[in-house]
């Protein structure tokens, strides 16, 4: 299934925990990499990345484009 082809749906809560999981540990997370993992699309991550986390102390990097936890 293409990126394209993804329908745009919530991304569960237990994917959430995921990706804050892995932030916590230290992993900087890459968009493309959630997407493909989760299944979703880009749009989907960055939405919660960006929006549904907005509480979090995570920032996305300049250099690599991942997000990780300041």
């Amino acid at each position: 299934m293409t990126a394209k082809a993804r329908k745009e749906v919530p991304v569960p809560i237990n994917e959430k925990i995921k990706k804050v999981a892995r932030l916590n540990i230290g992993e900087a997370l890459d968009v493309q990499e959630l997407a493909d993992e989760f299944a979703v699309t880009k749009r989907t991550i960055q939405k919660d990345l960006n929006e549904r986390l907005s509480h979090l102390p995570i920032e996305r990097r300049e250099e690599d484009g991942r997000y990780h936890f300041i």
